[in-house]
């Protein structure tokens, strides 16, 4: 069984750039980190693509919201969606 670090996000990629990428230097092939963007105005995937690919060793996904779904339900999406619980 992995850790699961869920992360939901909305437009603050430049917040979440800065601590993801001091995370991954602590993330071991026993993590695993999951994205939750609610459809933030410049999406995740393009701001976090540099770490992702250098990275490429960690188990990293982005779930993109298709529209707002809110702050509370993002967040339960990241207890719904995470696997091994």
């Amino acid at each position: 069984m992995k850790l699961t670090i869920a992360i939901p996000t909305y437009n603050r990629n430049e917040i979440l750039y800065k601590n993801f990428e001091k995370l991954l230097s602590q993330i071991t092939d026993e993590c695993r980190v999951i994205i939750f963007d609610n459809c933030s105005d410049v999406p995740v995937n393009d701001t976090i693509a540099e770490l992702v690919e250098v990275n490429s060793h960690i188990e990293i996904s982005v779930v993109r919201n298709r529209y707002n779904i809110g702050m509370t339900a993002n967040i339960l999406k990241c207890f719904e969606i995470c696997p091994d619980l």
